[in-house]
This record gives C-alpha cells, sequence and structure tokens, in this order.
C-alpha cells in the first residue's frame, strides 16, 4: 500500500476497530462476568503476584521446551498451564496468608456486607 491516503483511511480503520473491540470486550465484561465469584476474587487477589512471577517462570518453561518435538501451540500451552499452575501454588502456599499477602493486597477485609440489625420492638406488659 503506497498511496498515502489509502493508508491513513486503513490506519483510521484499524484505530476504530481496536477501540471498539476494546468497548465490546469491556461490554461483554460487564454483562456476563460482573457477579460475585470465589474464583474471580481469588484470582484478582493472586493477580499481582502472577504478575510479579510471571516472567522468569516463562523463560524457565522456554528453555524447558528447547529439546521437545512438539509443535509450537503445544509447548505454548504447556508453558501457560506450567507457569500458572506454579505461580498459583506458590502464591496460596507462599504469600497469601503471609505479611507478603498483607503487603501485595493489603488488608483482608470480607467481600460480603454483615446482614443488617434487626430492631426488636418490645412485647406489651401483660396483664
Amino acid at each position: 500500500m503506497t498511496d498515502p491516503q489509502t493508508k491513513a483511511g486503513m490506519a483510521a480503520l484499524y484505530a476504530f476497530a481496536v477501540y471498539a473491540g476494546a468497548l465490546a470486550a469491556t461490554a461483554l465484561a460487564l454483562r456476563f462476568a460482573s457477579g460475585v465469584s470465589g474464583v474471580r476474587r481469588y484470582l484478582a487477589d493472586a493477580s499481582y503476584w502472577i504478575y510479579i512471577i510471571h516472567l522468569p517462570l516463562v523463560m524457565v518453561g522456554q528453555v524447558l521446551m528447547l529439546g521437545l518435538d512438539w509443535p509450537w501451540f503445544a509447548k505454548l500451552a504447556a508453558v501457560i498451564a506450567g507457569v500458572m499452575a506454579v505461580s498459583l501454588i506458590t502464591y496460596e502456599l507462599l504469600i497469601r496468608h503471609s505479611f507478603m499477602g498483607r503487603w501485595l493486597n493489603g488488608r483482608r477485609v470480607p467481600w460480603r456486607r454483615p446482614a443488617a440489625p434487626v430492631a426488636v420492638t418490645a412485647a406489651p406488659p401483660a396483664e
């Protein structure tokens, strides 16, 4: 594509498609994933630890996959599954209930509201 006008038009169309895709993904998440879920809450709590630890684990996983005669997508799936497993196991065993968990996630507060107190009225005196 050498025509500058065509190139500019395609770039604008591409930018609009990316923007619309981001809005569509947000709308779908709000529609289908906005409820309370223990799994999503756990993954949200673990996400910062996974972010911190994933890069060295991915490098190790890639080195371990070098000698295998697997297709690329199988290697990719194995690295992703292995990194997630190690990340979540180390989060649960080493981070979640330690000082590191409080430092990374802040103080743990219950995610459900306590039940509202019920007003008790005094019974009329018996005659």
